[in-house]
């Protein structure tokens, strides 16, 4: 999880974000959504802002 100083300065520049892909309760960084992952399939992802910190682990298969 990036700090939140750090956040808040990419969400002035590329933000506001109404998702964070890979939040969980404890690192989201916008509202958490209970059940997203369902919702996403039904969701009109035209007009939608995505904030996307994958684990450090998880970078490379994420790039690829």
């Amino acid at each position: 999880m990036l700090g939140s100083d750090i956040f808040s300065t990419i969400e002035l520049h590329w933000g506001p974000f109404e998702i964070d892909l890979f939040a969980s309760r404890l690192n989201a960084q916008i509202p958490y959504i209970q059940g997203l992952h369902m919702l996403m399939h039904f969701l009109s992802w035209h007009n939608l802002r995505f904030y996307a910190f994958p684990p450090f682990s998880l970078i490379l298969k994420c790039l690829k």
